[in-house]
């Protein structure tokens, strides 16, 4: 089913929603976490080097920069273009007309980041307004829902929430349309949903990912398992080889203020734990389980709240260390929103 919901164009989604009793969102908001060191990088990659960044304040320069600034380089038509990382990743969410705002969830070399977006792309990236949430300590990868839900509140419109170590070219309003149907197909109450965006890898690497117990067919999400050996995860033959599903690191947040409401009145551990962890009273080591979303998703897929989207024609990339960030700029600009 996802298959065939993958190949319909917008309208053709959003009519088979609205048969389905749905009047999907408009406009979707994305929320990026790029608060790491990159510790697994080259240092020289993270240089803030007045060369890659000539418009940047000049007290910057020379400083070793998070990994959110590392420059990834790629050729296009000739030409090498040096950009930050996080450049990178926004492109993903400006090339999706429905996101209407992004929010820069920052922790390590926050301050970098936040002038380099502030003074150097005055606050927008594409047209889109750019908002920063700040954590003074590593709080966890739920920080920001926590944040909101102790302050402001929740959003209640979708909201994309991506690591910003992982890059995917997928259509992100047409994976939210898609999921929105699966989801509503699979009985579910789809402002409880997250709608997570699957990726694949050959089964023969999958112990060096999160991987995800998928129904293809349906797109409900069983349940995740970190980094287990071969033999122990799941598998999909596609085109005579075994491939593996994986987290992508990128998933849809229906209804951030029903979801996560429900789930920190449930939990208040998990607010009060990151609050303290920010706040600098707890280890972070000792706490990263309470506080981090697969921790929530793994609950969520229990209840059938969790369905995953898988586009064939979708490239993922983890840059999580200096060999995979080699591999990913000869290979990310010629996908599709970089072509």
């Amino acid at each position: 089913m996802i298959d065939a919901l993958f190949a319909l164009d917008r309208e053709a989604l959003l009519e088979e929603l609205r048969t389905l009793g749905c009047e999907p969102a408009a406009t979707l908001s994305s929320m990026i976490l790029v608060g790491g060191k990159g510790t697994r990088l080259a240092e020289s990659r993270k240089v803030i080097d007045p060369g890659d960044y000539p418009r940047l304040d000049p007290s910057h320069h020379g400083q070793i920069g998070p990994k959110g600034m590392a420059i990834m380089e790629g050729e296009f038509g000739g030409e090498t273009v040096r950009r930050p990382l996080t450049d990178w990743h926004l492109e993903i969410h400006a090339a999706c007309p429905e996101v209407a705002d992004l929010t820069l969830a920052l922790g390590s070399g926050g301050d970098i980041i936040r002038d380099y977006y502030g003074q150097v792309h005055e606050g927008r990236f594409r047209g889109r307004p750019i908002e920063f949430l700040v954590e003074d300590k590593p709080a966890g990868t739920l920080a920001p829902f926590a944040k909101m839900f102790a302050g402001a509140g929740l959003p209640e419109t979708p909201v994309v929430y991506a690591n910003g170590d992982n890059l995917i070219d997928v259509d992100l309003y047409q994976a939210y349309l898609v999921g929105c149907i699966a989801a509503l197909k699979s009985g579910a109450i789809l402002d409880e949903c997250v709608i997570d965006i699957i990726s694949m890898v050959p089964w023969e690497l999958s112990h060096e990912c999160g991987t995800a117990d998928l129904d293809l067919d349906s797109g409900r999400l069983h349940g995740f398992r970190e980094k287990c050996p071969n033999e122990n995860n799941p598998w999909i033959e596609m085109g005579g080889r075994r491939f593996t599903p994986i987290n992508s690191g990128i998933a849809i947040v229906v209804n951030p203020s029903v979801l996560y409401g429900g789930y920190f009145a449930e939990y208040p551990e998990v607010v009060e734990t990151s609050l303290r962890l920010e706040r600098g009273e707890l280890d972070y080591k000792e706490h990263e389980v309470t506080v981090k979303y697969e921790t929530a998703y793994q609950i969520f897929a229990g209840r059938g709240q969790m369905f995953g989207i898988y586009d064939h024609g979708s490239y993922w990339a983890d840059l999580g260390t200096e060999e995979k960030i080699v591999a990913a700029e000869q290979a990310f600009p010629v996908s599709r929103i970089f072509a």
